[in-house]
């Protein structure tokens, strides 16, 4: 890959968030299967605590959201997940799961980080979390991931990207290297003013970077004008030296439902000489990154420029 004066690697990063059941149950193996198919790292974010899904449709009613604005739910979600905490009992990540989910991450292919604790309440309340309701999700998150994979997690993602104050300024603290809680164009270092001597101020945030496929289904677009539409967006950072990419998708739909075309995507990928990797490792590579304020989001919120 050619940048203005010298050869850059443009790495890319497969983010797969798992907030449902059946995308744990049923979808994740078929996901790994994918990984393996062309040996590219896929970085997970997996939802803990129970999984309630079907309660999204109280949300959506309560608050009255426009369904244009997104893949109808009995499209993107597998049908069972639409009763569970309905009809069928919320499920906890159990015994059997726990042993599936350390044999994968065995594989050097996969890697698996929190997607906060219970994905229902994050989404519906953790903006209006107070300190202390925010410091405890976060430490049941931690609890909750340690009793899964016998380790303190890495990097969380917040559900929906939704996000408050305190928990920016706790996830280093908390010893969390890095987080994925943004939708922007590159890494960047998040800083914030220190409350005491003691406190940490930064932490690195690997932001999704692309548009969803998801999103583009929504403007219309058919498979070829999808892949076309990435295919140019890879071009793009080709041309610009972009160091970071990276695709976010959910575990059901797009990996499972829409298969065929997540191949397509990888094969351009592959064109394009990217460099698959998974976030810890681009991570670990110790990159320099733009520094962003809090207070600069939180005033003028976070823009791609």
């Amino acid at each position: 890959m050619k940048g203005a004066d010298l050869e850059v690697e443009t790495n890319f990063c497969f983010r797969v968030d798992i907030d449902t059941w059946e995308g744990l149950h049923k979808a994740l193996p078929e996901s790994i299967n994918l990984s393996k198919k062309y040996s590219f790292p896929f970085t997970y974010y997996l939802s803990l605590g129970k999984y309630a899904t079907g309660r999204n449709i109280f949300r959506i009613i309560k608050n009255r959201e426009p369904i244009k604005r997104r893949i109808p739910i009995w499209k993107r979600n597998h049908w069972k997940d639409l009763l569970r905490g309905v009809l069928l009992p919320p499920k906890n990540i159990d015994e059997s799961i726990m042993k599936e989910l350390r044999e994968y991450e065995a594989n050097k292919l996969t890697e698996f980080h929190p997607h906060g604790y219970n994905h229902i309440r994050w989404a519906n309340r953790f903006a209006q979390f107070n300190k202390d309701e925010t410091s405890e999700y976060l430490d049941l998150t931690i609890r909750e991931y340690n009793r899964i994979f016998e380790k303190q997690p890495q990097s969380n993602a917040a559900p929906n990207f939704i996000v408050n104050p305190f928990y920016l300024k706790m996830l280093t603290s908390k010893q969390f290297k890095f987080a994925s809680d943004f939708i922007y164009h590159s890494p960047f270092l998040l800083t914030f003013d220190k409350e005491n001597e003691s406190s940490h101020e930064s932490i690195v945030q690997l932001p999704v970077t692309e548009i969803t496929i998801e999103e583009l289904m929504i403007q219309g677009k058919t498979k070829n004008e999808i892949i076309q539409f990435y295919k140019q967006r890879f071009q793009e950072h080709i041309d610009s030296s972009a160091t970071y990419v990276c695709l976010y998708v959910h575990a059901v739909f797009e990996p499972l439902k829409l298969r065929s075309l997540m191949e397509s995507i990888f094969e351009l990928v592959v064109q394009y000489d990217m460099k698959p990797i998974g976030q810890s490792e681009f991570y670990n590579q110790k990159n320099q990154y733009p520094t962003i304020n809090l207070n600069d989001i939180l005033t003028r919120g976070l823009k791609n420029e």
